[in-house]
This record gives structure tokens, sequence and C-alpha cells, in this order.
């Protein structure tokens, strides 16, 4: 009986051992059925690529991927198994391991540019669907398979922004720059995520970059500028503002950004007393500012701007009159006199800035201030009102 009972244990052994070999084949003959089993080929699969003699087998990996790849592609079958492209990818690339020049190796191949092609469709329907993590997932894994398919890194980048994927997104875009992608969109988007992170250093270098290569594009010379503008490199900003406005003489935007400087640094100039670098400053951002409204009318800032500008001065002026003794009364007068023509100056230029933006605290204000100057109580009371109404 004992010697009976060894027999039986050994041929159970047998029969397990030679089980998995007969999964791999019921596994391919479930696959291959008409309609194919896919269920039932992956419960034959699944064993065999943990048994160690057909884990061991390059079929074993071959047949798995097509196994899940048939899944990746079913409409009931893939609902079951979200990720089975993947393993369908991680399962041939074994295979090709195990023996890289198998009778498989060629469909293997042909295969792997199938599941590149499934994998860029599925991340768009995903990128469709609002899904970024998921496109993001599936444009790595194209990658995975093409890592120099431009394409996909750049869809990539977007993905990873719209996923505010911080690292891969600068990963992806920074591959971009690496690969000389040929579209300024590039550089100015990768330039905005730096933006927004106050990497002001990373910002530039993105933006000189892109410069080198699209030299006459719009919105990289902007971004130049701003950074330029907003680090005090004044003069490094004058000159460029000079230079595209040789090429578009009637860019607002630029007009105006060149006009804020020489504003700026006329109130610079007045604050140290300097009249002879203030008045040539003023007048400078005075002509720039006029010629952006001219450019442009209904541009708020530059018609704010202008007006605060007068307005501003005829409030200097108006503090130096009050300074003046009671008993200087032509004296005052003078002074007066001098102050309601830079009031007048900003009038139409606060009025319009308050029709572009009617309930602009700001314009109100001043204009509240100028028509009380002016004796215009009326129109002052009116500012009041409006201003209460915004509250």
């Amino acid at each position: 009986m004992k010697r009976l009972a060894l027999i039986i244990v050994v041929f159970c052994g047998a029969i397990a051992t030679y089980a998995q070999p007969s999964n791999v084949v019921s596994a391919w003959r479930y696959m291959k059925s008409n309609p194919p089993e896919l269920d039932k080929a992956k419960e034959m699969i699944e064993p065999a690529i943990l048994h160690e003699k057909t884990k061991t087998w390059s079929k074993t990996w071959y047949y798995r991927g097509l196994i899940y790849q048939a899944i990746g592609t079913d409409k009931k079958m893939k609902a079951t198994e979200p990720n089975a492209l993947r393993i369908a990818y991680d399962s041939y690339k074994e295979s090709l391991r195990i023996e890289p020049k198998s009778d498989y190796a060629d469909d293997i191949s042909m295969q792997t540019k199938v599941l590149m092609l499934l994998f860029f469709n599925t991340a768009l329907e995903q990128f469709n669907a609002k899904d970024f993590d998921g496109a993001l997932k599936n444009f790595a894994n194209v990658l995975d398979i093409d890592p120099n398919d431009t394409v996909a890194v750049l869809n990539a980048a977007i993905s990873a922004t719209r996923a505010n994927n911080s690292v891969l997104t600068k990963e992806y875009y920074s591959k971009l720059i690496k690969m000389k992608y040929n579209d300024p969109k590039v550089y100015n988007s990768f330039a905005n995520i730096y933006l927004q992170d106050k990497d002001t250093e990373n910002y530039y270098n993105v933006v000189k970059q892109g410069r080198a290569l699209f030299p006459s594009d719009k919105d990289l010379q902007t971004k130049e500028l701003f950074y330029l503008i907003s680090t005090n490199k004044t003069s490094q900003a004058i000159d460029g503002l000079n230079v595209a406005l040789q090429k578009d003489p009637k860019n607002p935007t630029m007009l105006f950004a060149l006009a804020s400087i020489y504003d700026k640094m006329s109130y610079e100039n007045g604050k140290k007393g300097d009249t002879v670098e203030f008045n040539k400053n003023f007048a400078k951002a005075e002509e720039n500012y006029k010629k952006a409204i001219e450019s442009k009318s209904d541009y708020f800032e530059a018609n704010f701007n202008l007006g605060a500008m007068y307005f501003n001065l005829a409030a200097e002026m108006i503090n130096k009159a009050n300074d003046i003794d009671a008993s200087k009364v032509k004296e005052y007068n003078l002074a007066k006199e001098k102050y309601d023509i830079k009031l007048k100056q900003a009038q139409p230029y606060l009025e319009k800035a308050l029709e572009i933006q009617p309930k602009d605290d700001a314009t109100l204000s001043s204009l509240r201030q100028l028509y009380a100057h002016l004796n215009m109580t009326d129109k002052s009371n009116e500012m009041k009102k409006r201003m209460d109404a915004n509250k």
C-alpha cells in the first residue's frame, strides 16, 4: 500500500507539471476560437506565467500579450481589465527578454506598433473626456514604445499641465525643447509654467531659447520685455520695445508698456526733485500713452494712466498752491489757473476710462475729486453715488 501511495503522489505531481504546458495550449485555443473566449483564455494563461517551467517560455508571454491585447480592444472585456493594453505590452517585452530572436519576435514588433496606436487613441479619448491623468498615463505608454514621438511628448506635456502635474509638465516640455520642437507655442507654454511658479530665472531661460529660434514671435517678444520690465532692467526694456515698435509701430500693448516705463521713471524723477529728467520722461510717457489710445481707443489702462498722470501732477500743484499765503491772492489765482489746466487735461481720459469700465472705483474716485476742484458739484456728487452703489 505504501508503494502504491508513493506512485499516486508521483503521478499527481506529473499531472501538475503537465498541466501548465496544457494551460498555454488551452489559452491559445480559447483565444482563437470563434468567437474568442477571452475570459477563459485569461484564466488559462495566468497560472502559466507563474509556473517554474512555463514562465520561462517566450511563447507563454507572447500568447499572454495577444490575449490581453484582444481584451483591451473588446468592448465588454476591457471594462473588466482597464490596464489590459499595458499588460499586453509588458508581456511582449518579457517574451523578447527571454528569447530576443524567437519565432514570435517579428509579430511582437508588429503588434507593438498596433499597441502604440491603441495607447495614443485611448489617450485622446481620455483627454476629450477630461480624464487628464488617464491621458497622461497612456501618452507615457506611447513614449515607452517610441521615446522620440514628438506628437506624444507634446500631448503628454499638455495633459500633465491639465492634470496639474508640475513635475511631469516640466519634464515633457524640457524634452520637447531638447528635441528642438519647431513651434514657438511650446516655449510660450513652458515659460508660463515657470511664471506661475514665480521662477523668473527659468522663465527667462526658456524665453531666451525661444527667442533665439523664433525671433519674430510676438508672444515670446512680449514675455522677454515683461521680464526686463519686472526685473527693473529699464534700459534693456526700452531698447527692446523700440526695436519691436519699429516692426509694429501701432502695437497698443508695446506702446503702453513703453509709456508705463517712462511714467514710472518720471515719478522717480519727481521724488528726487530732478525737474529736467521729470519733464523729459513725463513727455515721453504722455506721447506713448496717446499713441496707444490712437491705436486702440477703448484701451482702459492707457486712458486711465494718462488721465492719472495729469491728475497726479495737478494734485501736486494744488498742494503747492494751498501753501501760498492767503494774502497773495494773485499768486494763488495764477497757480489755480495752472492746475485747472492739468485737471482739464486729465478729464477726457478719465471719463473715457469710466465709459470703458463704468464701475472702476479708482476712476470714480479720481473723477469725484477732479469735478470737485473744478466746481462741478453735481458731477462730483454723481461719482460719489456710483461709488456707494458699488459697495
